[in-house]
C-alpha cells in the first residue's frame, strides 16, 4: 500500500481519508460527488460575497446616492467601514473607477463669469443655451476662440452666477441690443422688412413677407403665403444674395419669427447684424411701415 501511495502522490492518511469517504462507489459517482461538493463551494462563495456586499450598503442606505460627488463620498464610506477594495466598491455604488480616481484642476474661471454676465445684461431673457452660442462666437484677433468652454460648464457657472430667470409664458424677448440704427446713406447697407395681413376671397387668412432697401426703397422680395416660419424668412433673405450681395444690417421688429434662433443663426452665418425696433415705436421702423401702407392700398385692397 505505500508503494502505491508513492507512485500516486499521496499519502497514507489521505488514501484511507478517500476510502472511508468513496469507499464502494463506482467511478462515475465519485466524479458525480466531486463536481457536487465544487459547486456548493462555489455557492458558499457566493453566498458570502452577497452578504458582505449588503453589510456594504447598509453604510450608504441613510443617503440618497445622486451624481458623482455621492457617489465617491459614498464608495469611500464602503471601502473604509466595509473594507472593500476599490474594484468591488466601485462596483457595487455603480461608478467608473476613472470617476473615483478623478482629480478636479482648479480653473480660473474669473473672466469667463464677466463675459457670462455681460452678455446675461445685455440680452436678459436668454437661457444658458443661447449665451454658450454667443461665448462660442467670441474670437481674438487672430481667429481663435476666445474661450473654450462646453454647454455643461457655461450651465454651471450660469446657474452658480444665479444668472437663470423664471420663464414667463406668452413674454416675447428680443434677440439683440435694441440701439437706433443710423440713417443708410448707400444702396445695400440696410434692409428692413415686416409682414402684412389679408384674407381670401373664401375666408381664408395669409400674410405677406416684404424685404425693401432701406436706402433705395425698393422691393426686393414679396413672399404670400398662409405660414411663413423662422426657416422661410431665412430662405426670404438668401433670395437675392446672388444678384444684390448681403447687406450690412436689417431692420425688423419684435415679431416671434424674427427673434427666433433659425433667423439669428442664419444671419450670424452670413455675418449681418439685426437691429430691433423698441417694442411699440413702430416709427423706429417707417420706411417698411410706410412701404407696407402703400402695398395694402395699391395692391392688397384693390383685390
Amino acid at each position: 500500500m505505500k508503494d502505491l501511495c508513492r507512485r500516486v502522490g499521496i499519502s497514507d492518511a489521505t488514501f484511507y481519508h478517500w476510502k472511508a469517504k468513496y469507499g464502494g462507489m463506482e467511478v462515475n459517482e465519485t466524479r458525480r460527488l466531486r463536481q457536487v461538493e465544487e459547486e456548493n463551494g462555489r455557492l458558499k462563495k457566493i453566498v458570502a460575497q452577497q452578504a458582505l456586499d449588503i453589510d456594504a450598503l447598509k453604510v450608504v442606505l441613510a443617503k440618497k446616492v445622486v451624481g458623482p460627488r455621492a457617489k465617491r463620498e459614498a464608495v469611500r464610506l464602503v471601502r473604509e467601514q466595509a473594507g472593500l477594495s476599490e474594484r468591488r466598491a466601485c462596483g457595487l455604488i455603480g461608478m467608473h473607477r476613472g470617476s473615483w480616481r478623478y482629480q478636479r484642476r482648479e480653473r480660473n474661471e474669473g473672466a469667463l463669469r464677466f463675459w457670462l454676465r455681460e452678455l446675461a445684461a445685455e440680452r436678459p431673457r436668454f437661457g444658458y443655451r443661447r449665451l454658450y452660442t454667443f461665448l462660442r462666437r467670441e474670437k481674438t484677433e487672430d481667429g481663435t476662440l476666445r474661450c473654450r468652454v462646453n454647454h455643461k460648464r457655461v450651465d454651471r457657472l450660469y446657474r452658480e452666477e444665479g444668472l437663470a430667470m423664471q420663464r414667463r409664458r406668452r413674454k416675447r424677448f428680443r434677440a439683440e441690443a435694441r440701439v437706433p440704427l443710423a440713417f443708410p446713406t448707400r444702396a445695400n447697407e440696410v434692409r428692413t422688412m415686416d409682414y402684412t395681413h389679408d384674407e381670401l376671397a373664401g375666408g381664408r387668412k395669409f400674410r405677406t413677407l416684404n424685404l425693401m432697401d432701406g436706402y433705395t426703397r425698393e422691393a426686393l422680395r414679396i413672399e404670400p403665403d398662409t405660414s411663413l416660419p423662422g426657416l422661410r424668412v431665412v430662405r426670404v433673405l438668401d433670395s437675392p444674395r446672388d444678384r444684390r450681395g448681403t447687406p450690412a444690417a436689417i431692420q425688423v421688429d419684435n415679431g416671434t419669427e424674427f427673434t427666433s434662433r433659425v433667423v439669428d443663426q442664419g444671419a450670424h452665418q452670413n455675418q449681418v447684424a439685426l437691429h430691433f425696433i423698441e417694442r411699440g415705436k413702430l416709427t423706429q421702423n417707417a420706411l417698411i411701415e410706410s412701404f407696407n401702407g402703400k402695398f395694402r392700398d395699391e395692391c392688397l385692397n384693390q383685390n
